[in-house]
């Protein structure tokens, strides 16, 4: 392990959007991220759909996206001083109470934002770059305790948002996890990019939109895997796996003394594995002949029961604590023994529903794509319903990452397993949020060009008694371990176990699978900021047209219709009974003395996809002259809007 160490590494016109994007795009590339000049940058536009709907369009074009008019008045034109590549120092001021931002601050900046450089840090350096950019940037960071592990370390957060009128707490929320799963320091590590750029004084987040990031959202797991480069991803907390009255009594060795744990195959007739015919690869067994294996991480039988590390140090994995899709802990004790059991789960969960979320972000995974929700079979059908939404983020991902679009996959074809009480899932089902993995590292982001991977997922069509023993997707690496003469993957070899049992130690090395080479961490990073970037400048953003009072006859009839000038609908299009998001709804306020005489005072909107304009709306109202009303909309994933009517 000491060798891996080493290696962690109002209406401004269509040009003038388009400028002032690009202005912000190449400022983030540049100035935040750090990456090297081949990083991916969106491309400018010279010109923006003018049909209405074609907004959508935009964010899977081949060009830069238009920027909502929210980004566009928040645009300014001030020069800003370069980020510096100092070390990161604390706050000495004592950090809100947990789970709960503080106000704006009227303290000004003590140092320039702290330069990211992309390499791995444990979580102790990661929490010190939080305090250092919040010290640099008060009016527009504010740092947080999300929550508190059991071993009293806090996982911090960053609350990001542009200077306005709106409290950061009233306003659209994006919410970004960094490797909630425990095993992604990549994603860990493109949250924190992501945060960098966000915080930009002059980068063009809208007035309207607030960013909460956190991006070690796994403390306690991230750590092991800064250490060792392998975790599987579970939190300290102490669980018997096998029920025998004992915990964490049979976890992984190094029995071959080589300095590794890898994994193990163990020979039996009814295992789920079998070798590929070179003899390198596990795949999943199949009918006719051959040796089937049972496939486990490299240890001994420690407590001697027959099977081997079946019950590891830890714990409970926090990715699947949510109560959507979830089987409980006797058939898999690492989701917890109650959903949202765990502090940091709970605190998620907490955050998502007592704010107005517009999009979740699970920086995590080692599939290189954007996967949507469908832990489960149930959760994929219910996902279907959006399918158009997701493949034209899809795109997006793949255009501002440099990588091959291959289709969006759920979220349990694209991990190659079922995963169920997956917080994806929670997010999209309960809190009614736009919630997306996004995988930095795949076996396709660090291909030579004309190179091509197989997709890192197993076919979802596939019958579901077949499901489980589908995990892995090692082949998939093949070309891009054959491109690094192999480095990285340990071929089988034969062992002698106690008892008589026979075994083959192999598999992928750490800094490999599931997270990069140090030196491939730039390459997989690239991207992550834009793509966050993009996506609040096309939130859904709503105003009222044709708004006007007429009367006739002692009463006043009112028309409008609501427009939405995002590029993004403003909310999923899957019916969900249990989703906290408001439904999209226009409301007639009427002066004291007035009376409605036709409509409702409350209208529900369906969901309006970007540039789309509704129904024209209608009242009758008896009000003495001159009579004054107000029109708001509220709901989706948008602002309130007001409109003040008078004759």
């Amino acid at each position: 392990m000491g060798r891996n160490s080493s290696r962690r590494p109002s209406a401004a016109s269509p040009r003038a959007r388009s400028l002032a994007f690009l202005a912000a795009t190449l400022l983030l590339a540049r100035a935040s991220a750090q990456l090297p000049e081949s990083a991916p940058v969106a491309a400018s536009s010279a010109g923006a759909p003018t049909q209405e709907g074609s907004r959508a369009d935009a964010l899977a074009s081949s060009q830069a996206p238009q920027v909502g008019r929210a980004a566009e008045a928040n645009a300014q034109d001030r020069p800003v001083a370069a980020p510096t590549a100092q070390q990161p120092t604390p706050v000495g001021d004592a950090p809100p109470g947990p789970g709960v931002p503080a106000g704006p601050s009227t303290t000004p900046p003590l140092s320039p934002l702290p330069a990211y450089e992309p390499r791995y840090r444990g979580a102790s350096e990661a929490t010190l770059w939080c305090d250092a950019l919040e010290r640099a940037a008060p009016e527009r960071v504010r740092r947080f305790d999300l929550a508190t592990a059991r071993d009293g370390r806090v996982t911090p957060a960053l609350e990001i948002a542009a200077p306005g009128p709106i409290p950061p707490a009233q306003r659209p929320t994006v919410i970004v996890v960094g490797a909630l799963d425990g095993r992604s320091l990549a994603g860990a590590e493109a949250a924190l990019a992501t945060a960098r750029a966000l915080a930009e004084p002059m980068f063009a987040l809208p007035a309207g939109i607030c960013v909460i990031v956190a991006p070690f959202a796994n403390v306690e797991a991230l750590d092991i895997c800064a250490k060792f480069g392998v975790s599987d991803g579970r939190t300290s907390r102490p669980v018997d796996d096998d029920r025998d009255g004992a915990s964490d009594e049979d976890g992984p060795d190094d029995i071959d003394d080589d300095g590794r744990v890898l994994e193990m195959l163990i020979e039996a007739p009814d295992g789920a594995w079998m070798l590929s015919e070179d003899g390198r690869w596990a795949l999943p067994a199949h009918t006719g002949p051959g040796m089937r294996f049972q496939r486990v991480r490299e240890g001994r039988d420690d407590d001697a029961d027959g099977r081997f590390n079946e019950d590891g140090p830890g714990g409970v994995d926090l990715d699947r604590n949510f109560p959507i899709g979830r089987e409980g802990p006797w058939a898999d004790p690492s989701v917890g023994a109650l959903p949202l059991s765990e502090p940091v789960s709970r605190a998620l969960a907490d955050l998502a529903r007592g704010r107005r979320c517009f999009a979740v972000l699970l920086f995590q995974g080692r599939h290189g794509a954007l996967a949507a929700p469908g832990g489960c079979e149930a959760l994929e059908r219910w996902a279907q319903a959006d399918h158009e939404l997701y493949d034209l983020l899809g795109r997006a991902w793949s255009r501002l990452c440099k990588r091959d679009f291959g289709g969006v996959s759920s979220l349990r074809a694209a991990r190659g397993e079922i995963a169920s009480g997956a917080a994806l899932d929670w997010f999209a089902a309960s809190c009614g949020a736009l919630a997306l993995e996004l995988a930095p590292w795949g076996p396709q982001v660090d291909l030579a060009p004309g190179i091509t991977a197989q997709p890192a997922r197993f076919d979802a069509s596939a019958p579901a008694a077949s499901t489980d023993a589908r995990r892995g997707a090692d082949q998939s690496w093949e070309r891009w371990l054959d491109e690094r003469g192999g480095v990285g993957y340990v071929r089988w070899r034969p062992i002698e176990l106690p008892g008589g049992h026979r075994a083959l130690v192999g598999g992928f090395e750490a800094w490999t699978v599931d997270n990069p080479p140090s030196e491939v961490l730039p390459r997989a990073l690239a991207g992550a900021p834009e793509f966050v970037a993009e996506l609040c400048a096309q939130a859904p953003q709503l105003s009222f047209e044709g708004a006007r009072l007429e009367r006739s006859a002692g009463v006043v009839r009112v028309r409008a219709s609501l427009r939405n000038r995002g590029a993004l609908p403003t909310g999923l299009r899957a019916p969900s009974a249990s989703s906290s998001a408001e439904a999209l709804r226009v409301r007639l306020e009427l002066p004291d003395g007035a009376r409605l005489l036709a409509g409702t005072a409350s209208v529900r909107l369906d969901v309006l996809p970007g540039g789309a304009l509704s129904r024209e709306l209608e009242w009758i109202v008896l009000a003495p002259a001159p009579a004054a009303l107000k029109l708001i909309a509220r709901g989706g994933w948008c602002s309130d809007v007001v409109q003040e009517l008078a004759e």
